[in-house]
Protein backbone atom coordinates (compact mmCIF):
# COMPACT_ATOMS: atom_id res chain seq x y z
CA UNK A 1 0.00 0.00 0.00
CA UNK A 2 1.60 3.27 -0.48
CA UNK A 3 2.17 5.69 1.78
CA UNK A 4 -0.07 8.66 1.29
CA UNK A 5 -2.29 11.15 3.12
CA UNK A 6 -5.56 8.51 3.48
CA UNK A 7 -2.68 5.93 5.25
CA UNK A 8 -1.28 8.48 7.36
CA UNK A 9 -4.62 9.61 8.43
CA UNK A 10 -5.58 5.83 9.07
CA UNK A 11 -2.57 4.96 11.06
CA UNK A 12 -3.29 8.18 13.32
CA UNK A 13 -7.22 7.72 13.89
CA UNK A 14 -6.94 4.37 14.45
CA UNK A 15 -7.64 3.38 18.25
CA UNK A 16 -5.77 0.46 19.64
CA UNK A 17 -8.64 -1.81 18.80
CA UNK A 18 -8.30 -1.59 15.23
CA UNK A 19 -11.79 0.67 15.08
CA UNK A 20 -12.21 4.40 14.39
CA UNK A 21 -13.89 6.77 16.66
CA UNK A 22 -17.65 7.48 16.35
CA UNK A 23 -17.78 10.48 18.59
CA UNK A 24 -15.36 12.46 16.11
CA UNK A 25 -16.65 11.37 13.07
CA UNK A 26 -13.76 9.70 12.40
CA UNK A 27 -15.70 6.52 11.99
CA UNK A 28 -17.82 7.93 9.43
CA UNK A 29 -15.31 9.55 7.40
CA UNK A 30 -13.92 6.47 6.95
CA UNK A 31 -16.53 4.38 5.93
CA UNK A 32 -16.85 7.90 3.37
CA UNK A 33 -13.10 6.99 2.24
CA UNK A 34 -13.53 3.36 2.10
CA UNK A 35 -16.96 3.73 -0.41
CA UNK A 36 -14.55 6.11 -2.16
CA UNK A 37 -11.46 4.06 -2.81
CA UNK A 38 -13.80 1.36 -3.87
CA UNK A 39 -14.57 3.13 -7.10
CA UNK A 40 -11.39 3.64 -8.04
CA UNK A 41 -10.09 2.07 -10.81
CA UNK A 42 -7.42 -0.67 -10.28
CA UNK A 43 -4.44 1.28 -11.62
CA UNK A 44 -5.55 4.27 -9.55
CA UNK A 45 -6.03 2.37 -6.12
CA UNK A 46 -2.03 2.81 -5.23
CA UNK A 47 -2.05 6.46 -7.14
CA UNK A 48 -0.67 8.11 -4.29
CA UNK A 49 -2.05 11.56 -6.49
CA UNK A 50 -5.38 10.13 -6.89
CA UNK A 51 -5.75 8.51 -3.31
CA UNK A 52 -4.57 12.22 -1.53
CA UNK A 53 -7.18 13.87 -3.91
CA UNK A 54 -9.78 11.53 -2.38
CA UNK A 55 -8.16 12.37 0.87
CA UNK A 56 -9.05 16.11 0.71
CA UNK A 57 -12.79 15.61 -1.03
CA UNK A 58 -13.68 13.60 1.66
CA UNK A 59 -11.73 14.81 5.36
CA UNK A 60 -10.43 18.43 3.82
CA UNK A 61 -7.43 20.47 4.02
CA UNK A 62 -5.27 20.87 6.91
CA UNK A 63 -5.18 24.61 7.76
CA UNK A 64 -3.83 27.63 9.66
CA UNK A 65 -0.38 25.80 10.26
CA UNK A 66 -2.41 22.99 11.71
CA UNK A 67 -2.05 19.38 11.40
CA UNK A 68 -5.48 17.89 10.82
CA UNK A 69 -7.37 15.86 13.68
CA UNK A 70 -4.50 16.29 16.01
CA UNK A 71 -5.53 19.37 18.03
CA UNK A 72 -4.48 23.55 17.98
CA UNK A 73 -1.53 22.83 19.58
CA UNK A 74 0.53 20.64 17.40
CA UNK A 75 1.76 22.16 14.44
CA UNK A 76 3.46 20.41 11.25
CA UNK A 77 6.66 20.88 11.71
CA UNK A 78 6.35 19.42 14.75
CA UNK A 79 4.51 16.51 14.10
CA UNK A 80 6.54 13.18 13.93
CA UNK A 81 4.04 10.70 12.29
CA UNK A 82 4.97 7.01 11.73
CA UNK A 83 4.58 8.27 8.36
CA UNK A 84 7.60 10.35 8.83
CA UNK A 85 9.46 7.48 11.25
CA UNK A 86 8.66 4.83 7.83
CA UNK A 87 10.08 7.13 5.75
CA UNK A 88 13.70 7.78 8.25
CA UNK A 89 13.31 4.28 8.50
CA UNK A 90 13.44 3.11 4.72
CA UNK A 91 15.98 5.92 3.93
CA UNK A 92 18.80 4.49 6.64
CA UNK A 93 18.03 0.71 5.11
CA UNK A 94 18.11 2.19 1.40
CA UNK A 95 21.44 3.45 2.29
CA UNK A 96 22.82 0.53 4.47
CA UNK A 97 22.11 -1.67 2.00
CA UNK A 98 23.82 0.85 -0.52
CA UNK A 99 26.67 0.74 1.72
CA UNK A 100 26.98 -2.98 1.91
CA UNK A 101 27.41 -3.23 -1.82
CA UNK A 102 29.70 -0.47 -2.53
CA UNK A 103 31.93 -2.41 0.60
CA UNK A 104 31.33 -5.38 -1.60
CA UNK A 105 32.28 -4.02 -4.75
CA UNK A 106 35.64 -2.71 -2.80
CA UNK A 107 36.42 -5.93 -1.19
CA UNK A 108 36.01 -7.61 -4.61
CA UNK A 109 38.36 -4.62 -6.50
CA UNK A 110 40.75 -5.16 -3.98
CA UNK A 111 41.02 -9.27 -4.74
CA UNK A 112 41.16 -8.91 -8.11
CA UNK A 113 44.04 -6.60 -7.39
CA UNK A 114 45.77 -8.83 -5.62
CA UNK A 115 45.30 -11.36 -7.62
CA UNK A 116 46.54 -9.83 -10.47
CA UNK A 117 49.96 -8.63 -8.15
CA UNK A 118 50.30 -12.45 -7.02
CA UNK A 119 50.46 -13.63 -10.98
CA UNK A 120 52.40 -10.78 -12.49
CA UNK A 121 54.74 -11.86 -9.06
CA UNK A 122 54.90 -15.40 -10.32
CA UNK A 123 55.15 -14.33 -14.56
CA UNK A 124 58.25 -12.24 -12.91
CA UNK A 125 59.37 -15.31 -11.36
CA UNK A 126 59.56 -17.50 -13.63
CA UNK A 127 60.72 -15.59 -16.35
CA UNK A 128 63.66 -14.74 -13.79
CA UNK A 129 63.97 -18.27 -13.18
CA UNK A 130 64.14 -18.61 -17.28
CA UNK A 131 66.63 -16.84 -17.35
CA UNK A 132 68.60 -17.76 -14.59
CA UNK A 133 68.49 -21.47 -16.03
CA UNK A 134 69.83 -20.02 -19.56
CA UNK A 135 72.29 -18.30 -17.66
CA UNK A 136 73.87 -21.09 -15.93
CA UNK A 137 73.77 -23.29 -19.58
CA UNK A 138 75.69 -20.34 -21.01
CA UNK A 139 78.08 -20.59 -18.36
CA UNK A 140 78.24 -24.21 -18.63
CA UNK A 141 78.68 -23.71 -22.78
CA UNK A 142 81.54 -21.42 -21.77
CA UNK A 143 83.24 -23.46 -19.45
CA UNK A 144 83.28 -26.67 -21.94
CA UNK A 145 84.73 -24.39 -24.95
CA UNK A 146 87.79 -23.27 -22.92
CA UNK A 147 88.37 -26.51 -21.44
CA UNK A 148 88.72 -28.25 -24.95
Amino acid sequence: MPTDKVSVWRETQKKVDGNYCIEDGAAGKEETLTRSLETLLPEEKNNPEVRDRIFVEVIGLDGHSRVLYRGAGIRPASMRSRYTSYIYEAQIEQLRQEAEEREARHQREVQDRETRYQQEVQEKEARHQQELEQAKVEIRNEVSETKI
